[in-house]
């Protein structure tokens, strides 16, 4: 189950009824890392659109991966593996807190974004922290839109960290 505010205010945007008209799958080499690995994994869609990568950590805190600030294309084409980090001036490893976690990958036909890149922090990946789930603050408007059925799809991957 997803928590916090933001990622419910963005899934209220992708109806619950057959998101899976677009196949999305991620792979990765193993599903057990130690303290310190690189995550590298791929993610394949059966559609062209937009990748939006979120990790929800052990801790209930939630980690978007792309889009992101260090301005990495979250653009996908079908068939084609997309690798993340793949080649990128960026590496994402493995720390704290650990436990399980899960890679959710969400293909959209038209851009698609959990956070805006000035809603959240200064950081390149954008994060909700456990406890703030709740939070909306004052002058905020929340707009609710719904993505038609068949225009997203999402695949999934859980991984083990440990120390």
């Amino acid at each position: 189950m997803l928590e916090g505010f933001a990622m419910n205010r963005a899934f209220a945007e992708l109806k619950e009824t057959d998101f899976r008209k677009i196949s999305v799958q991620i792979k990765a080499s193993k599903n057990n890392f130690k303290r310190g690995d690189e995550l590298q994994f791929q993610v394949l869609s059966d559609t062209s659109g937009y990748l939006t990568l979120i990790s929800i950590q052990p801790d209930g805190s939630i980690v978007q991966l792309l889009p992101n600030k260090a301005g990495m294309s979250n653009e996908i084409n079908a068939g084609m593996p997309f690798d993340f980090p793949g080649t990128r001036r960026v590496s994402v490893r493995t720390t704290p807190p650990f436990g399980k976690d899960t890679l959710r990958a969400i293909v959209t036909k038209n851009p698609f974004n959990l956070f805006e890149k000035n809603e959240m922090d200064e950081a390149v990946f954008s994060s909700v922290k456990s406890g703030r789930n709740n939070f909306i603050p004052k002058g905020v408007t929340v707009e609710v839109r719904t993505i038609p059925d068949g225009d997203w799809g999402m695949g999934e991957f859980i991984f083990t960290s440990s120390e």
